[in-house]
């Protein structure tokens, strides 16, 4: 708050950290809309901070390190973009794009119940041990369901979406309810791709990374099967780009 209104000395301000300013004498209703605007950010940001601390205590149990999160973050980000510019029938605003990019990275947070045993299997699992490892996207989603049932934000509501069913496939042979086509909430849809996309690309202990071009082919024949039509368009729309965050996010 000041009294002094040369463009100088406010540029001077805003250099030195101050967020926001007003020029005295300031109208009660517009000191009262700053200060909610203020609010309305702090809030954002503790919310962007507690969303990627749930998501690494989940990276930090399993066996997805490095960039994991911050490569299906963009993967996601670039998918929910395009689909929202290209594909108006799905409904996809660019706000809500922002907020499936967002909580992308909560997709396995139901990992932190899996016993390490199986998390860390160097080998191939059981069946038994496979119905184990199944059962994360549901614990995920019933742990943001009872979060979102309290505090009933919208984003939260996709993050309940996303992580309850990224592992539907568009035929309906996916887990954990065999949802079929649209069925499947758009965001876990498209949580699905990246999250595939960044397995196949990604080294793991009991396998090698595929190339971009040979990860491309597998999503190519997996269309109209494990995932969307429309958002496996999207991904080859976009396919350079996703490769150049392959690229610049190595583990």
């Amino acid at each position: 708050l000041t009294s002094i209104g040369d463009k100088t000395s406010l540029i001077s301000a805003l250099s030195k950290g101050a967020d926001d300013f007003l020029i005295k004498p300031a109208m009660e209703e517009e000191l009262q809309l700053r200060i909610e605007n203020g609010m309305r950010l702090l809030r954002q940001q503790s919310q962007d901070e507690l969303i990627l601390a749930l998501a690494k205590l989940s990276e930090y149990r399993s066996d997805e390190t490095g960039f994991h999160l911050e490569r299906v973050q963009l993967y996601t980000h670039l998918l929910a973009i395009d689909l929202a510019d290209n594909c108006p029938e799905l409904k996809i605003t660019h706000t809500i794009a922002e907020e499936i990019a967002k909580v992308s990275p909560l997709h396995d947070i139901g990992k932190v119940a899996i016993p390490d045993s199986i998390l860390h299997k160097p080998g191939k699992l059981t069946t038994d041990e496979f119905e184990i490892m199944k059962s994360h996207a549901m614990i995920g989603g019933s742990i943001l369901e009872e979060i979102f049932l309290k505090y009933k934000s919208p984003y939260l509501q996709i993050a309940f979406e996303l992580t309850a069913y990224h592992h539907e496939k568009y035929n309906g042979t996916g887990y954990p309810s065999q949802l079929v086509g649209e069925k499947i909430p758009v965001a876990a849809r498209i949580m699905a791709l990246a999250d595939v996309y960044d397995a196949l690309t990604s080294k793991r202990c009991y396998k090698k990374s595929f190339t971009h071009e040979a990860a491309k082919e597998i999503i190519l024949e997996e269309r109209g099967k494990h995932f969307d039509p429309k958002i496996v368009d999207s991904f080859v729309r976009q396919e350079n780009e996703w490769n150049s965050i392959r690229n610049k996010y190595q583990d």
